[in-house]
């Protein structure tokens, strides 16, 4: 009999691309979405579509009750928001109420895979050894970040099933928008760096992860962290180098002072309380992206089998291909 799996967060970039991933694999795939969107992605891959909503606790009870999930995975939280309740409340509150749920149900789920972040860890220049690895200590620098953490701190201690934690680390693919700024800026013949020492940037393609995340489904070790990143690292130079042979485009690079960076994050954060609307860049998400390194060790990925399939080249192409294809550069 197929596992029956619970993915949370289902309609944004990693989760519908995880369901097309799980369409292939033995088990039977219920995509949570409260909104339309990626409806029809999901539609075409998915057994079955459950409208979920953490508001309605009651609802969201009978669901697990009803259908008696074999695993769950908890993709479901918020990559920008105008501060650390809004992050935490998603990425955080809304699984602590789904813990204590199952605590409620006669027949639990075996297992919860929750996709965490690097950024719950903080850049590895925080660490004494300069490397992120699965054990090492919580040192997140951004709201995202710090919500993360405190999810993970939760699951540590309320989670009443087996459980594994999954950190991607900088995650690119088709459908993505987090990334999608870069590509259209070097698709126009402009190499936009900020001005800060050399990084070591890691990255991991989509389908990679999907993978990885089904491996750690029917993985059997109880309270696993895995670090999901491909090797080699990258400087933000050379991954350019990568997206500008891909397109076939030269550039003209442009390095912009840190401190006018940060005044562009400043502003945008004052129009955000106008609009409503999160923006791209702001003061948390630019100690992100110019932090030195997020190289991390993820040697403990044979556990589970995994290698990957995309080496940088391979995953920057497809994506490359599928942007042009659906006209977003």
């Amino acid at each position: 009999m197929d596992k029956r799996v619970l993915i949370l967060g289902a309609t944004g970039f990693i989760g519908t691309h995880l369901v097309e991933s799980a369409k292939e694999s033995s088990f039977e795939i219920f995509a949570a979405y409260r909104k339309e969107q990626n409806y029809p992605i999901l539609k075409k891959n998915a057994d079955q579509l459950i409208k979920i909503d953490f508001e309605d606790l009651p609802q969201l009870r009978k669901n697990l009750e009803t259908h008696s999930f074999d695993a769950i995975v908890y993709n479901a939280g918020l990559t920008s928001a105008n501060g650390y309740e809004d992050y935490k409340k998603v990425n955080c509150d809304y699984l602590i109420e789904l813990l204590q749920l199952i605590k409620k149900l006669k027949k639990r789920p075996e297992k919860l895979v929750y996709i965490s972040s690097l950024a719950a860890m903080g850049p590895a220049e925080q660490q004494k050894d300069q490397i992120l690895r699965p054990d090492s200590p919580l040192k997140p620098i951004s709201h995202y970040g710090k919500s993360k953490a405190a999810a993970e701190f939760a699951l540590q201690n309320q989670c009443p099933i087996p459980y594994c934690i999954i950190r991607p680390t900088a995650v690119y693919g088709p459908r993505d928008k987090g990334l999608l700024d870069i590509f259209k800026a070097l698709n126009r013949r402009l190499n936009i760096q900020i001005s800060t020492k050399a990084q070591e940037l890691s990255f991991i393609y989509v389908k990679d992860l999907s993978r990885l995340i089904l491996l750690a489904i029917e993985h059997a070790e109880h309270k696993n962290i895995f670090l999901a990143a491909n090797a080699p690292v990258y400087s933000a130079n050379n991954f350019n180098k990568v997206i500008k042979k891909q397109l076939g485009k030269k550039s003209l690079k442009i390095k912009l002072p840190f401190n006018f960076v940060r005044l562009i994050a400043v502003l945008n954060e004052k129009l955000s309380k106008l609009t409503g609307k999160h923006p791209k860049l702001d003061r948390e998400k630019l100690k992100e992206i110019t932090s030195h390194s997020w190289k991390c060790d993820v040697s403990n990925l044979s556990k589970i089998n995994y290698k990957s399939e995309y080496n940088l080249q391979q995953g920057i192409c497809e994506t490359i291909q599928w942007y042009k294809h659906n006209h977003w550069i």
